[in-house]
This record gives C-alpha cells, sequence and structure tokens, in this order.
C-alpha cells in the first residue's frame, strides 16, 4: 500500500510542477487600437459661363450651391435664355476633393435629359487626390430645329466615389 501511495503523491507532485512550470512559461499580451476611417467630399468650389454668341443676344448665368442637408448634394444651376441654332455656352466650374481619401468619378446621369434639339459635351475630373481642385465644363449646342420661345430644364447627377484599388 505505501508503493501506491507513493506512486500516487509522485504523479500529483509531477503534475504541479507541469501546472507551475506551463503558468511560468506563459505570458498574455493585450492589443488596444483605434481605427478611424477617412471622409470622401468631393464639391464644386466655382463655377463661370463663357460662350460663343455669333449673334450677341444669348443670355446664360450659372450659380452654385452648396449642401444644406449634410449629403453632398452641391449643385450648379444654369439659366440659358434666347438660345438659338448655332448658340453655345459653355458652363467651367472646378471641383474640388476637400475629404480625406482620395477620389473617382464613378457615374454622370442626366436626371431630366435634354430635348432632341439640344446636345452637351462634357468633361468632369476622373481623380481628385486629397485638398486637389480640377476644372471641368458642360459645352451646350443648340441645332436647326431648336424652337423659339422654349423654356427648358434639365438635371445631371454626377457622383464621385473613394479611390480604391
Amino acid at each position: 500500500m505505501k508503493w501506491s501511495s507513493l506512486l500516487v503523491a509522485i504523479a500529483m507532485l509531477t503534475m504541479v510542477m507541469l501546472g507551475v512550470a506551463h503558468a511560468h512559461w506563459s505570458d498574455v499580451l493585450d492589443i488596444n487600437g483605434t481605427l478611424q476611417t477617412g471622409t470622401e467630399d468631393v464639391k464644386f468650389t466655382e463655377c463661370w459661363v463663357s460662350e460663343f454668341d455669333p449673334c450677341g443676344v444669348g443670355e446664360r448665368s450659372a450659380y452654385i450651391t452648396v449642401d444644406q442637408d449634410g449629403n453632398s448634394d452641391d449643385k450648379i444651376h444654369v439659366s440659358i435664355t434666347n438660345a438659338y441654332p448655332g448658340y453655345r455656352p459653355i458652363i467651367h466650374f472646378n471641383i474640388g476633393n476637400v475629404g480625406t481619401i482620395p477620389a473617382k468619378l464613378d457615374r454622370i446621369i442626366w436626371t431630366t435629359p435634354l430635348p432632341a434639339w439640344a446636345s452637351a459635351d462634357y468633361s468632369f475630373p476622373d481623380r481628385l487626390a486629397v485638398g486637389e481642385v480640377k476644372e471641368g465644363f458642360i459645352n451646350f449646342q443648340f441645332t436647326q430645329d431648336t424652337p423659339q420661345g422654349v423654356t427648358v430644364e434639365f438635371e445631371m447627377k454626377v457622383t464621385y466615389t473613394q479611390c480604391s484599388p
């Protein structure tokens, strides 16, 4: 009986020593951190108008309204009056990236399209680095089918997204 008690005691002592050795050789490291994401914010910073007006009667204006509800929907409002066949007003604008991450052009949509007798060529910056400002334009043309005394409203939406690989 003494022999079996001695074996039990040795086994228990061995397990205690292993437990102490295990506790002695293990350690825990904690990592705490903070992650802050960037912001994507592209704005119209300036707009102006030029024109090709061979008859000298066309009128045009453009102005920017700034986002009012926080969803970054700045707008350029354009007014063109006394348009006639051959009249070509050009709306110029600067677009700036005031966010903290680069932005790229995602899509351009005419939400209210132009009539068949009017067309527009346009150019928007493809990419904007943080703090970068680039110029774009919309060049309107009116065909020989342009009717007299008509008022036309149109809307174009331009969407920029974060620039990711």
